[in-house]
């Protein structure tokens, strides 16, 4: 990604998104999903258009549209229950990865994407981070929280579902 507004902006942005910002001064479109991924982008080359939408219907109203299946997602979808990005049901449309931005220039149909943030400073599927600098420097306040008896975790199946943070003398214990 070069430097400037579409980076930065992307960078900064917090939450539940897929977005589409469209540098009139370069002529780059720039496609961002978020960092966990909660919100999808489907994006590819139909014919001569370049197609991009949170939902594949989006994509099929488009005349363009060829809706050939991708044998391979398929057989994906079939083994595993669902289509891991970066692929989708249609063959050359695909599902940008959590994290990512793509920056597509009409000229050119062979963008990959890049992440936005390092994936170093992401969490990782137990939320913590996995930079040690990052894991360090939270450690000694979560230690604190653990030792003044102020978090409790509730675990489901052996594993943490939800935490609430409150002080624990609040609550009115059932025994």
């Amino acid at each position: 990604m070069t430097p400037g507004g579409s980076e930065k902006t992307v960078g900064r942005a917090v939450g539940m998104l897929a977005l589409a910002v469209w540098d009139k001064a370069s002529r780059i479109l720039t496609l961002a999903r978020d960092r966990l991924g909660e919100k999808p982008l489907y994006y590819g080359w139909q014919g001569n258009a370049f197609l991009f939408g949170s939902e594949l219907k989006a994509l099929r109203c488009h005349s363009e549209f060829r809706g050939e299946i991708n044998r391979d997602a398929l057989r994906c979808c079939c083994g595993n229950n669902y289509i891991p990005a970066p692929y989708s049901i249609y063959r050359d449309v695909y599902k940008l990865p959590a994290g990512t931005c793509l920056q597509i220039n009409p000229r050119e149909r062979n963008a990959q994407p890049v992440p936005y943030c390092p994936r170093a400073n992401t969490p990782n599927r137990d939320g913590v981070s996995s930079t040690p600098a990052v894991r360090n420097r939270r450690q000694p306040d979560l230690e604190e929280l653990i030792k003044a008896e102020s978090l409790q975790v509730q675990m489901v199946g052996g594993r943490a579902a939800s935490c609430f943070f409150f002080p624990v003398g609040s609550i009115r214990q059932p025994w």
